[in-house]
C-alpha cells in the first residue's frame, strides 16, 4: 500500500519591522530546504510595474487592478549573484529590479492600498499553494496563511531593532553616515502605520529576539516545527 503524501509544510512568520524576519526566514527555509518567499517582493512588483508605466502611487484603484493580474513567480534561485530567490514578472527576471531607489520610495504609498492588500493576499496564498514554504510578512500568520503548520512572530525592542537596522546599512555601505535618531524614528513611524495589521492569533508561538543570535531563534523555530510534526 502507497503511504499517504504528505501535506506541504508552511510556516508563517509575522512582526514589526527590522524584528528578523527576513534573515532567520531564509535561515529556516535553508535547514528545512523548503522555499523562502519574502511577501514584500510581491508589493515591490506592483510598484515597479507602476513605476515603469508613469503611474501616480496614489492611484489605489489602478495598483489594486495591476496588483490582481500580476503575473509573478518566485522561484527557488539558480544563480550565484547573492538574490535570496528569483522573481519572475511573466519570462522577465525583475529579482534586482525592485530593489533600485526608485522603487523604494514608492512601495510604502503602493502597499497602503486596501485594494493592493487583499490582491497580492490571494498572489501570496497561490505561490505558497501545493509546496512546502517559509512565508515572511505582514499579515501572514491571521490573513494570508491561517493554516499554516506553524506560525511564529518575531518580536524585538525598539532599540534593538535600530541597531539591526544600522548594521544592515552598514554593511552594504560601510561609508554611509548613519542617523541612529531618524532610523529610531522611522521604526516608530512604521510600527504606527503598520499596527492596524499586527494581530496576533492564539496559536501563534511569540519568540522575543533581543540579545539572540540568528542560530539561536532558527534553533527555536525548528523545535517548535518538529513538535508540530
Amino acid at each position: 500500500m502507497t503511504a499517504p503524501s504528505r501535506a506541504p509544510l508552511h510556516i508563517a512568520i509575522d512582526g514589526p519591522v527590522a524584528s528578523g524576519k527576513s534573515t532567520v526566514g531564509k535561515a529556516v527555509a535553508d535547514r528545512l530546504g523548503i522555499l523562502y518567499v519574502d511577501t514584500g517582493i510581491t508589493y515591490r512588483a506592483v510598484a515597479l510595474v507602476m513605476l515603469e508605466q508613469g503611474h501616480d502611487p496614489a492611484d489605489g484603484a489602478l495598483a489594486g487592478q495591476i496588483a490582481e493580474t500580476l503575473d509573478l513567480r518566485i522561484e527557488p534561485t539558480t544563480v550565484a549573484d547573492g538574490r535570496q530567490n528569483t522573481v519572475l514578472l511573466g519570462d522577465r527576471d525583475i529579482t534586482w529590479a525592485i530593489r533600485t531607489p526608485a522603487v523604494n520610495r514608492i512601495v510604502p504609498i503602493v502597499a497602503g492600498h486596501a485594494q493592493v492588500r487583499h490582491a497580492l493576499h490571494v498572489q501570496q496564498r497561490s505561490i505558497a499553494a501545493g509546496r512546502s514554504v517559509v512565508m515572511v510578512g505582514r499579515d501572514i500568520t491571521s490573513i494570508v496563511l491561517p493554516t499554516a503548520s506553524v506560525k511564529i512572530w518575531l518580536d524585538a525592542s525598539p532599540d534593538e531593532r535600530v541597531q539591526r537596522r544600522a548594521a544592515e546599512m552598514h554593511a552594504r555601505d560601510p561609508h554611509a553616515m548613519l542617523d541612529l535618531p531618524g532610523l529610531r524614528q522611522s521604526i516608530i513611524d512604521r510600527d504606527q502605520m503598520d499596527a492596524h495589521n499586527m494581530l496576533v492569533t492564539p496559536d501563534t508561538h511569540i519568540i522575543n529576539t533581543d540579545g539572540k543570535t540568528v542560530a539561536d531563534v532558527v534553533s527555536e523555530i525548528l523545535e517548535v516545527v518538529h513538535e508540530q510534526q
